[in-house]
């Protein structure tokens, strides 16, 4: 009876843990697909990110090491620093209020493993290709890279609307340990402020338009091109 209680305890256990363990595949599938949880209220909105895995394969260039990809996320393109991914979401921020962004909650692995360097935009792509002597290597030094989890962008005016950029940092490299930091999960909060930075239902506010925000959450206004091709593709969201 024993033996068959653990056994039964040992399947559910090895079923949570692939259900809900990070994973590493070949490639982009929907499997590995960030589940996102949105939460709004009078002073703000509230975004957790779940990563249930990612994609790696062997760089072309820099044998021994690897490109990462998650789906929605783009890499760096900064010649000198490593492939990291980021993406930019979108809010609008009612009008006559200041913003504050902050990181609520997170949730990190850490892996041995080295990341491939970043490439930068080709000059003309028909007739250049990416080589050891346009893709330089990463600098050395001894620190996580990008140092952030979330950035605050800029705030921009689009269709007469005060709209908010905010990156999102899921990788994190640091050269000297050969460490890539990858997140299982990240929360942040994006605050609605009056125009004395004081939250509250009495600060001035004007109605948040829901569909727009619903664009804008889901992937359309503003925000980058999914990338969901079966090899990992070198595609970068510019920011504002």
């Amino acid at each position: 009876m024993k033996h068959t209680l653990f056994l039964v305890c040992a399947i559910l256990l090895g079923a949570f843990s692939q259900a809900y363990g990070f994973t590493w595949q070949t490639k982009v599938s929907s499997g590995i697909e960030p589940k996102t949880t949105i939460s709004k209220d009078v002073d703000g909105i509230s975004v957790t990110y779940t990563f249930p895995g990612a994609a790696r394969q062997l760089d072309n260039l820099y044998t021994s090491s690897y490109r990462i990809s998650i789906p929605g996320f783009c890499e760096n393109m900064t010649p000198g620093e490593p492939a990291w991914l980021m993406k930019w979401d979108t809010f609008e921020v009612p009008e006559d209020n200041a913003v504050s962004v902050s990181v609520t909650s997170k949730s990190y692995k850490t892996y041995s493993m080295k990341l491939a360097p970043a490439r930068g935009p080709l000059v003309d792509s028909d007739t250049t290709t990416y080589s050891i002597t346009n893709v330089p290597p990463i600098r050395p030094v001894n620190q996580w890279i990008p140092a952030i989890d979330v950035e605050q962008g800029e705030v921009q005016i689009y269709r007469d609307r005060n709209i908010l950029y905010v990156g999102v940092y899921p990788v994190s490299y640091n050269p000297l340990q050969g460490s890539v930091r990858i997140a299982e999960t990240l929360s942040y909060r994006v605050a609605f402020l009056g125009s004395d930075n004081t939250t509250g239902s009495s600060a001035t506010k004007r109605p948040i338009d829901n569909d727009l925000l619903g664009n804008m959450l889901s992937g359309g206004l503003l925000t980058n091109a999914t990338n969901t091709n079966s090899t990992l593709s070198n595609v970068c969201a510019y920011g504002p």
